[in-house]
C-alpha cells in the first residue's frame, strides 16, 4: 500500500474534534442535538434565553427522532443558541450540495447550475 493511500485512510478514520470542547467522533457520525448542546457546555436553560424557546420544546427538540416537520427556524434558532449555525445539504446519490437562499452567489456558479440540471433531471413543461 503506498504512503498516499495509507495516509487517507488513516485521515478518514481520524476522528475529528468537535465544538473544540474535546468531544470526539468519528467522520460521518450523527450527533444529537443534546450532544452539541452539551459538548458547547450549555444548559437547556442556556438556550432557552437565547433561542426564546421554553425549556419543554427544547427538551422535545432534544429528544426526536427525527426533524421531517421541523420547522428550519426552530433548528436554527436553538443551534444559534449553543454558538452554531444551520447549513442545509441536499443529497442526489453520492453528489452533497450546500442549499442557499437568493444571495449572490459565488463566481462560476451558473457553469455548476448546468450538470446538477441533469442529475436532477429536471421536468420541462409541454410545449404548446
Amino acid at each position: 500500500m503506498s504512503h498516499a493511500t495509507k495516509r487517507k485512510i488513516e485521515m478518514q478514520e481520524e476522528p475529528v474534534r468537535v465544538l473544540g470542547r474535546g468531544l470526539r467522533a468519528q467522520r460521518g457520525v450523527h450527533l444529537t442535538l443534546r450532544t452539541l448542546r452539551e459538548a458547547a457546555g450549555k444548559t437547556q436553560v442556556d438556550v432557552t434565553g437565547v433561542s426564546q424557546m421554553d425549556q419543554a420544546d427544547i427538551s422535545r427538540l432534544e429528544g426526536r427522532e427525527s426533524f421531517d416537520d421541523c420547522q428550519v427556524s426552530t433548528l436554527q434558532r436553538y443551534l444559534s443558541a449553543i454558538g452554531g449555525r444551520l447549513e442545509l445539504i441536499a443529497a442526489f446519490g453520492d453528489k452533497k450540495i450546500v442549499v442557499t437562499g437568493v444571495q449572490a452567489g459565488p463566481p462560476g456558479l451558473s457553469a455548476a447550475i448546468k450538470p446538477l440540471k441533469r442529475m436532477v433531471g429536471r421536468r420541462r413543461p409541454p410545449t404548446a
